[in-house]
């Protein structure tokens, strides 16, 4: 669904609704959403967007959001959020985690990501988990997951993905995910890791981005 109020120029987004009329100065959503307004140029998103226009001064939401314009030195959300603007040296957020590390002083995604370097040794948060310590094996989520393990330097997905762990080639899934279990298979042992439903499996099965070697099986 799509709102249109005067002045409004186009809305655009893929997934749920665009808000904008005259005058608006701050920009409201509940879940995936692109804001426009009246002096505001252009904004597009493909899933989750971060915003940025001379002279917006703060953009709020209550799920999905990334924050970003000339000027701004905080940015708060309650889930999902990116932090980046002059001067800003800390990150912080209530649900997903921000990682950092000796000499880091940006941080960028587009999605759900979570990026690591050399002197990280642990990842928390609260709801979508991430788990990445020395020794760490296994993974759990009770959503989406992300993955971590020694030796790994970057993650990097665009919807519902979290790619990493050590032999892990390469994997996706799709926005519909089957039980909170979630399965890491190391593929140079060719062996599984951890508890795992036949039903999850199943599917890493049809959605592995790169064939495995004739002679590594799931």
């Amino acid at each position: 669904m799509a709102y249109v109020a005067t002045g409004i120029r186009s809305y655009r987004h893929t997934e749920l609704q665009a808000y904008g009329a005259t005058g608006i100065r701050s920009y409201r959503h509940t879940e995936l959403q692109a804001y426009g307004a009246t002096g505001i140029l252009s904004y597009r998103h493909t899933e989750l967007q971060a915003y940025g226009a001379a002279g917006i001064r703060s953009y709020r939401h209550t799920e999905l959001q990334a924050y970003g314009a000339t000027g701004i030195r905080s940015c708060r959300h309650t889930e999902l959020q990116a932090y980046g603007a002059t001067g800003i040296r800390s990150y912080r957020h209530t649900e997903l985690q921000a990682y950092g590390a000796t000499g880091i002083r940006s941080y960028r995604h587009t999605e759900l990501q979570a990026y690591g370097a050399i002197g990280i040794r642990s990842y928390r948060h609260t709801e979508l988990q991430a788990h990445g310590a020395t020794g760490i094996r296994s993974y759990r989520h009770t959503e989406l997951q992300a993955y971590g393990a020694t030796g790994i330097r970057s993650y990097r997905h665009t919807e519902l993905q979290a790619y990493g762990a050590t032999g892990i080639r390469s994997y996706r899934h799709t926005p519909s995910y089957e039980g909170t279990r979630i399965l890491e298979v190391d593929f140079g042992k060719n062996r599984e890791i951890g508890e795992r439903s036949q039903s999850t499996l199943k599917l890493m099965k049809k959605t592995l981005m790169f064939p495995l070697p004739a002679d590594q099986t799931l």
